[in-house]
């Protein structure tokens, strides 16, 4: 796995961080003078990494073995993060780093609540109290499903939007309790010498629920936003383009 990860960081302009446990932390700086897409080609660079995982995964299925699994959080600092020296060795100190690690992150316990529904997407969020009560640490109620999917946070969201223009596409997918309000969002990515990729980001509210019974109370104005991996929505959208030529 780690090999042809390691290959994709110098098409993309990351870095290696470090490795903890069996997880890889990367890094993709913005310099002056630079296009300023480090965003968008970290949503590239993190769909190209599931794509490993998933090729892994059909080779594993075939063998009878068990599935890798991971999630992928993105967050985005708009200010040089801060370096420790340990000797030569360089150690990065930034925000970013620990909100990317909780955006991956991934309920036990809300995973087999969602094991149930056929779902194509691959990140929610689920918050156990009301906003009045989340008010003044709002992350510290929140239940996370990520399961082999992309979450992005709000200020990774709204740098997106800088760095390309995302275009609202309308496809019918099944939704949360039959009330969720979502958005599709379309963008398309330069990674250079005329090569582009499409990415679709999913916008959606986090509903309040009650953890026992895991039963929709009512519907919170705070989002959260995955950039979708699962193939049926590009092959939906794909033959939605079809069918309008």
């Amino acid at each position: 796995f780690y090999d042809p990860v390691n290959k994709l960081l110098a098409k993309y302009g990351a870095e290696k961080v470090f490795l903890e446990g069996d997880a890889i932390i990367l890094g993709l700086l913005e310099r002056q003078g630079d296009k300023g897409l480090a965003v968008s080609r970290a949503c590239v660079l993190a769909r190209e990494i599931i794509e490993i995982v998933r090729g892994y995964n059909q080779l594993l299925q075939r063998a009878g073995l068990p599935g890798l699994e991971l999630g992928i959080g993105i967050s985005f600092q708009d200010s040089a993060p801060m370096y420790l020296m340990d000797g030569e060795d360089r150690i990065m100190i930034s925000e970013a780093l620990n909100e990317s690690d909780r955006l991956s992150s991934c309920n036990k316990r809300v995973r087999r609540s969602m094991e149930r529904l056929n779902s194509p997407f691959n990140v929610y969020a689920f918050q156990t109290v009301s906003d009045a009560h989340a008010a003044e640490g709002p992350e510290d109620f929140i239940m996370k499903y990520n399961l082999n999917g992309i979450r992005i946070s709000e200020a990774t969201f709204q740098r997106l939007q800088q760095e390309i223009s995302l275009e609202r596409c309308r496809l019918s997918f099944p939704q949360l309790w039959g009330s969720e309000e979502f958005r599709l969002l379309l963008g398309t990515v330069p990674i250079g010498n005329d090569i582009f990729r499409k990415i679709v980001v999913r916008a959606s509210r986090i509903p309040q629920i009650d953890p026992s019974s895991f039963s929709l109370q009512q519907w919170t104005e705070r989002s959260y936003y995955e950039v979708c991996t699962n193939p049926a929505v590009y092959a939906a959208l794909e033959g939605k383009a079809a069918a309008g030529r």
